[in-house]
């Protein structure tokens, strides 16, 4: 009968894996040459056993893997604890269930890049004019005689709609945007995942009548296990359905209230917008119907809710 394996002391040098060593060939990092691999694979290995029992480690230029026995109750707690060490250290690990074994990759940390807040302010700054532009240029097609969103250009020069084109949609939908990125912020500070500030991203009226095509943030350092990954991805989301829907039903309640006063002009396009079954939803309850012109304020909240409900899909550097 096989002895059952027992924590060891002893680590093997670097040494050939099958799966393992396919896995590693996908891994960009490797030690620096100034590092004295052996001695930073003992700290390394000293580290794990603060967290982990231990069987067996080795190294190449690629990493550290070492073997150990999991604890299912307690192993999300190791698993932090043990990534918390080694990114002081300069190192994350990655957890590699084989099926037969249990491992722990570790990997160099890349290469932090000096990053300003400037650029998030710059583009900030940017898109609070480009939406208040394009807010200037809704609020004057419901108000104006023969105003549409061809006269994104005439708007800059009349102060109230740039007020009002900043009160009633530029600010609703950089709050929305903000609020769902800095959900993934603050959810990733949480799990002490270093990300950047949002960045938003500015776009003329002439090219998209809202401003803006969103904001994103920067993940800093690999996200090493699947609970931080979901909670990151999904704080997004739904940060920014709590801001996005009271932001909504406000729109369609002053839309309700403050119908358009321009005659529809014939040969002067308009914005329309196919309400979604959530957008849909809310209106029937409040009066308003797929016929009327969208208050600037719903419309913020249909862009909220559509790029949220968009965000959801699992494909590329969508939230899903």
């Amino acid at each position: 009968m096989k002895g059952k394996e027992r924590p060891s002391d002893v680590f093997t040098g670097p040494r050939t894996r099958g799966p393992l060593s396919i896995f590693l060939q996908t891994e960009r990092t490797n030690f620096h040459d100034k590092h004295d691999r052996e001695q930073v694979f003992r700290e390394v290995a000293r580290t794990a056993r603060k967290h982990y029992r231990i069987l067996s480690g080795d190294f190449d230029q690629s990493g550290i893997f070492i073997k150990v026995i999991v604890d299912p109750d307690t192993n999300l707690e190791s698993f932090e604890g043990l990534r918390r060490d080694l990114k002081r250290m300069g190192f994350f690990p990655k957890l590699i269930d084989t099926g037969t074994e249990t491992i722990i990759a570790i990997f160099p940390l890349p290469r932090p890049k000096r990053t300003s807040m400037n650029t998030n302010i710059i583009l900030l700054a940017l898109t609070a004019f480009t939406t208040i532009w394009a807010g200037a240029s809704l609020w004057e097609e419901r108000t104006g005689e023969m105003a549409s969103l061809g006269d994104v250009m005439r708007v800059l020069i009349n102060p109230m709609d740039l007020l009002m084109g900043g009160l009633t949609f530029a600010f609703p939908l950089l709050l929305i945007l903000g609020t769902h990125e800095l959900g993934h912020y603050f959810t990733a500070r949480r799990y002490h995942v270093d990300a950047s500030l949002p960045y938003f991203i500015p776009v003329p009226p002439l090219v998209s009548p809202f401003g803006t095509f969103g904001a994103l943030i920067s993940m800093k350092e690999p996200i090493s296990n699947r609970r931080a990954l979901v909670d990151i991805g999904a704080a997004g989301p739904i940060a920014g359905f709590v801001v996005a829907i009271p932001l909504t039903i406000l729109g369609l309640v002053l839309t309700g209230m403050y119908p358009a006063s321009h005659e529809v002009v014939e040969g002067v396009s308009y914005l329309k917008i196919n309400p979604p079954l959530l957008f849909r939803a809310m209106m029937g309850p409040l009066g308003v119907t797929s016929g009327d012109e969208l208050f600037p304020t719903a419309i913020a909240g249909w862009i909220g809710l559509f790029v949220t409900s968009i965000n959801l899909f699992p494909a590329g550097q969508l939230d899903g």
